[in-house]
């Protein structure tokens, strides 16, 4: 009796094959949005990157340092060190670009990374009271 109720309600499926379709339909859209979130990420990546060159910038070492390689980048990229956060870092671009790629959270908040945790250069100031770059007061907003 209760199979036959249960195909009655299911269009003649039974609740696993309704389940599987469902379920199928879901990570099928997941992963689709994830691949065009991903797309975005290393869109926006890119338009933020910049040769970085050293004697332009007169900061401390440890400031240049890419929190992935442990080295100062030749191209580099601002993320901020959290959603919302003024504090940024310098990364590597292709380092941080196979992070994104790999779906991975962000190395230090371990938070996804977003859209808006990438910062443009210009946006970007370093402020020597703390040793940290900056997002400019001007540019924040979360």
């Amino acid at each position: 009796m209760a199979d036959s109720v249960e195909n009655q309600l299911n269009g003649g499926n039974s609740f696993l094959d309704v389940f599987s379709t469902y379920m199928g339909q879901v990570i099928s859209e997941f992963m689709h949005s994830n691949d065009n979130r991903i797309e975005l990420l290393q869109q926006r990546l890119h338009s933020c990157s910049f040769l970085v060159n050293i004697e332009e910038m007169s900061y401390i070492d440890e400031a240049l340092q890419c929190p992935i390689t442990l080295a100062i980048p030749q191209r580099g990229v601002f993320l901020r060190n959290a959603e919302g956060s003024r504090v940024c870092s310098l990364y590597d671009e292709m380092a941080l670009s196979r992070i994104i790629n790999d779906g991975m959270h962000h190395p230090l908040s371990r938070e996804p990374i977003t859209l808006s945790m990438l910062v443009a250069r210009e946006q970007c100031e370093f402020d020597c009271s703390i040793g940290h770059f900056t997002v400019r007061s001007d540019c924040y907003s979360v």
